[in-house]
């Protein structure tokens, strides 16, 4: 283990320290356990704390032994930051959104797509914060939830060097209190929002922000610019410190409130291993500075990029196979693609960008790769999941435009809407008609009988009523838009757009799949067949006998369920080849809205006919 300077009088050391590696060891090993069965150590999640504590001590360290020899240049820093953190990173991502396009189905894609766009541009954990919660997301659909935490670090480091630029001239103690008043500001906030809004407190940097706070100002006490840690303490510091991590790890779990001062435990008890490290050996070193721990601890962010997206897309192809098959899987892929991107790119990329005449170069090939991949995520939810906004509807939604003079149809509606949106571009492309997609997941798209109509509807219908389209297709989750005194809003809805539609076509209610239809349920043994719950068989009659009851004339009634339940109640969860036909609870897959794209070709032919003889009607008149 390399020496370090005397705390205080001189640089802060940036020595190489053997047993931050083993830190970096127990982080990614605890996380990659906890990934791969959280029964097995069910506080595996805090290893990304340990990673922030590491960060924030050995960013301080850098930062201040530059601001205190000839000042921080922040080309230098982010130079480091790229060479460290980018290469890989874009591997990885490419990869994934490669391998997803195999595995995933469209709507699964689509959110892969953002996601990857969220990763690159350092907001992962923003995007995932107004997503779900860490611990409920479906994790194999999200192989890129991980790069939340890098999100996190590198806010930081996007703020962190300008505030000791702008405080350097006070000097290291002044910062260093400036430094601890945020941290705690920081700990209360995370403390509060935790049980207030507790994805903000796990998602967001000011409520992290605490966490590399502490790892900084472990770095300053350990180069004595915060007062001195007495060499008596140490073993007892570090015997603490090893204590707390290693309960942390099998005590806590993640129904707990988390982070808040659960948080405290882990994070306290890396930076006082941190400090106990500075000055020679202490207890538990060997073990950390050990060359096995050593090793992993090098190889942690490639192993840390690669392990969840390949957990993600085996668990999702895989969903029916054995635990034992998917985990060997799982371990032998990972520990490959980490092995090959360490050697191959991880370090000779660190090697050959941090040199000084390619710092210009380097952040010019940054920019070029961030311009062509984020769209290209970008495009890529565009593509495989089409849904419009509030404020699209008002102007004709999604275009997807024909021939000129070609017949126009309407696609309005909520989410269901949304998931036919893909087959009803590619029927049209086909047929020679334009497009216009109305629905927009989460929105009221139906008028109500009572109060003011929600925006959704009044931007949709004022559409309708200007351009007069031949064919409009409703598909929303009927069961819950026709209850609680809202029956009437389907008839409602056609007695104001009839008179400005040749004709509307009414998809019916999907059946609903039970809870235990789903890939973690089958990959924890639940099997085929699935019934729909009985409540929601008996609404969906109910509900559908209403919307056939609107058929008539220039009004078609689809019904898009029988196609998925057996007569024995079975909803085809899984089609004969094992393909899903849903995508969650009350969604389809892409591969099952086109099996119902024959009937909703065959109403949307009779729609034109009808729209024809409206159209006549009008000019006779």
């Amino acid at each position: 283990m390399s020496t370090d300077s005397s705390p205080g009088t001189g640089g802060f050391s940036v020595s190489y320290r053997r047993d931050i590696d083993g830190l970096r060891a127990i982080a990614v090993g605890s996380v990659f356990v906890f990934h791969l069965d959280p029964h097995w150590l069910p506080g595996g999640f805090i290893g990304v704390d340990i990673f922030f504590v590491i960060s924030g001590f050995l960013i301080t360290s850098i930062l201040m032994n530059d601001l205190e020899r000839d000042g921080i240049r922040l080309g230098k820093f982010y130079q480091r930051r790229v060479a460290r953190l980018f290469p890989a990173m874009i591997v990885v991502v490419v990869a994934t959104l490669i391998a997803a396009r195999f595995i995933y189905i469209a709507q699964e894609y689509a959110s892969a797509g953002v996601n990857s766009a969220a990763a690159l541009l350092s907001v992962a954990n923003i995007k995932f914060y107004f997503q779900g919660n860490y611990f409920d997301i479906s994790p194999d659909s999200q192989p890129f939830l991980h790069f939340w935490s890098l999100s996190v670090e590198e806010q930081y480091y996007l703020i962190y060097p300008l505030m000791l630029m702008m405080l350097g001239r006070f000097g290291a103690r002044v910062i260093a209190r400036v430094l601890l008043a945020i941290t705690a500001l920081s700990l209360a906030a995370c403390i509060a929002m935790t049980f207030v809004n507790a994805k903000a407190a796990f998602f967001l940097l000011p409520f992290r922000a605490w966490e590399l706070g502490l790892g900084g100002l472990a770095a300053f006490v350990a180069n004595g610019r915060m007062g001195h840690l007495p060499p008596a303490l140490r073993p007892g510091l570090a015997l603490a410190g090893l204590a707390a991590v290693a309960a942390s790890l099998v005590v806590l779990h993640e129904g707990l409130a988390f982070p808040g001062y659960v948080a405290l435990l882990p994070v306290a008890g890396t930076a006082a291993l941190l400090l106990a490290g500075t000055r020679g050996a202490y207890p538990g070193q060997r073990l950390l500075a050990s060359g096995p721990m050593v090793a992993i601890g090098k190889i942690s962010y490639s192993l840390y990029l690669w392990h969840w997206p390949v957990f993600s897309l085996v668990d999702y192809a895989l969903f029916a196979e054995s635990d034992l098959l998917r985990h060997g899987l799982k371990v032998v892929v990972t520990l490959a693609l980490t092995l090959a991107t360490y050697a191959l790119l991880e370090t000779p990329a660190r090697r050959t960008l941090n040199r000084p005449d390619l710092r210009l170069p380097v952040f010019a090939g940054f920019a070029v790769v961030l311009a062509l991949s984020v769209p290209a995520g970008l495009w890529i939810r565009k593509e495989f999941y089409v849904n419009s906004s509030v404020t699209e509807a008002a102007e004709g939604g999604k275009l997807y435009p024909g021939p000129q003079g070609a017949p126009t149809v309407v696609l309005a509606g909520d989410s269901i809407g949304s998931n036919f949106g893909r087959t009803l571009r590619d029927m049209c492309h086909d047929l020679g008609c334009t497009l216009h997609v109305l629905s927009v997941a989460g929105k009221n798209s139906l008028p109500v009988t009572e109060g003011k109509d929600p925006a959704l509807w009044r931007n949709s219908l004022g559409f309708i009523e200007r351009t007069r389209p031949d064919v409009v297709i409703l598909a929303n989750h009927w069961s819950g838009k026709l209850s609680g005194g809202q029956e009437g809003r389907a008839d409602l809805a056609l007695q104001k757009l009839l008179p400005h539609a040749g004709h509307v076509v009414i998809l019916g209610q999907l059946p609903a799949l039970p809870p235990d239809a789903t890939r973690s349920a089958m990959r924890d043994g639940a099997r085929p067949p699935f019934a729909e719950p009985e409540a929601d068989r008996l609404r969906r009659s109910e509900v559908n006998a209403h919307l056939s009851g609107l058929a008539g004339e220039r009004v078609t009634y689809v019904d898009v369920a029988s196609p998925f339940v057996r007569e024995t109640g079975e909803v085809l969860f899984l089609d004969a080849q094992g393909n899903q036909m849903f995508r969650d609870e009350r969604h389809l897959s892409d591969l099952a809205t086109t099996r119902l794209r024959n009937r909703i070709e065959a109403a949307y032919r009779q729609g034109l006919t009808d729209a024809a003889r409206a159209k006549t009607a009008r000019v006779a008149d």
